[in-house]
């Protein structure tokens, strides 16, 4: 007996499993090892800039973060602060063109992405003073100052910036992680019972205005997710979508075939390639992907030395196995994390005096009249034009784990099962991102 046809989510359902036990048949030298594993991190690594409509949506969210920290000091200080030129309010407001008082648009960010941060390295050389020299001096004792205040990853980055190799930062699979849990907690997508039953009527409602109908459970599954597990979810989604693809476009008529078909899959060599197009499986092993965007808590030492940056969720298929009328796919899945440290416009306050609010020191106002007073003339930015110091790239990649998956076959063959999947990307992808959506 098939089943049955009312189950848009059963395409996927989340069946995690250890390396260790993921299966009881005696290893031998195709089977995937811990070592094996750990080793497709640099093919799942993204080393290139994520497209620029994610890296625009990155800007957006520092900018609603910048915003935030904004109006909490102008509602923190009195009328004869704000009438005072140096107080820290007025310092910030003049670190800021009008235009810049505002939230950025989708064509704003797009517009600001595509600049090259501060300019072109080396550009104003010949322009170097001996000021210059002593204003990067000055920003070396500062980073090493922020080093013993607790803000070590400013401080490496920073002086990273001040070395001027322009080489990237890569941090390690244990640094990554630690990277990632030190960004602003989302948690669980639902705090209570009543969240998690709303979401999911939610959810179905919004399917069905599609013309698809979800069971309950299958919502409930989805609402009970954290971020981190729909993101991986949305990217085995991606893979699933272009199995399914190849199962029509070659008219693939039976469980048996397909695993006949993609049986190359199981090779540990089998290149990889990140494109979902619908004869990815024959050639290559095909990589799913979901781009999240990262914030931190203000203040904090990740938003001094990162503010918001990418994390890319990858999911990349090392089995696949067929049970009766169902597909198990194997997945291996890791993280990845990109940023650019430079001092474009949308970016440059995030080092604004910030490792002297930690302090209790009776000259910090005047440290912090100083620091402000020459990030308003964007110097720091000004010593990468200058050929001074350079701007660089952050890259980082957790640990590969893996994850079995399953889909029925005759939903790999139907029409409606593909809205299904579609609809559930849109939907699930706006969740996600709750500034402006831009879709993947």
């Amino acid at each position: 007996m098939k089943a049955s046809h009312t189950s848009a989510v059963a395409v996927l359902f989340v069946a995690a499993q250890a390396l260790s036990t993921a299966s009881c048949k005696k290893q031998n030298a195709t089977e995937w090892q811990e070592s094996d594993l750990q080793s497709m991190a640099p093919a799942m690594a993204v080393d290139t800039e994520p497209p620029d409509h994610i890296l625009a949506r990155v800007l957006m969210a520092e900018r609603e973060l910048v915003l935030k920290i904004i109006n909490f000091w102008a509602s923190s200080v009195n009328k004869s602060e704000q009438k005072n030129k140096q107080s820290v309010l007025n310092q910030i407001r003049r670190m800021f063109d009008p235009d810049h008082m505002k939230k950025l648009t989708v064509e704003e960010a797009m517009n600001n992405v595509r600049k090259d941060g501060s300019g072109i390295h080396g550009s104003m050389k010949n322009l170097r003073t001996t000021q210059d020299s002593l204003y990067h001096a000055m920003w070396s004792r500062i980073s090493d100052a922020a080093a013993l205040t607790g803000f070590p990853r400013s401080s490496k980055h920073m002086k990273h910036y001040l070395s001027n190799s322009g080489q990237p930062l890569r941090y390690s699979p244990e640094e990554t992680t630690a990277l990632l849990n030190q960004a602003k907690k989302k948690g669980l997508r639902t705090d209570s019972q009543s969240d998690a039953d709303f979401f999911a009527y939610e959810l179905q409602r919004r399917l069905s205005t599609r013309g698809i109908e979800i069971s309950r459970s299958e919502a409930a599954m989805i609402a009970g997710m954290t971020s981190a597990e729909m993101a991986y979810y949305l990217a085995r989604l991606n893979v699933v979508s272009s199995l399914s693809a190849l199962v029509k476009k070659e008219k693939i008529s039976s469980p048996s075939v397909l695993i006949n078909r993609v049986a190359a899959i199981r090779k540990k060599n089998f290149p990889a390639k990140t494109q979902s197009d619908s004869g990815v499986w024959t050639n290559y092993r095909p990589i799913g992907k979901y781009y999240g965007t990262e914030s931190s808590e203000p203040h904090s030492d990740l938003y001094f030395s990162m503010g918001s940056f990418t994390s890319v969720f990858s999911a990349t298929p090392i089995d696949v196995q067929n049970e009766g009328q169902s597909i198990k796919i194997r997945f291996a899945q890791s993280t990845a994390v990109f940023d650019k440290y430079n001092w474009d416009d949308g970016k440059f306050v995030t080092l604004f005096s910030g490792w002297c609010w930690k302090l209790n020191s009776a000259n910090c106002e005047q440290i912090e009249s100083l620091t402000s007073l020459t990030v308003s003339d964007k110097s720091i930015g000004r010593l990468h034009r200058l050929g001074l110091a350079r701007e660089f790239q952050i890259h980082g990649q957790t640990r590969v784990s893996t994850v079995w998956d399953a889909v029925q076959f005759e939903d790999l063959q139907s029409a409606q099962k593909e809205k299904a999947r579609d609809a559930l990307e849109i939907l699930l992808s706006e969740y996600l991102s709750p500034l402006e959506f831009m879709a993947d």
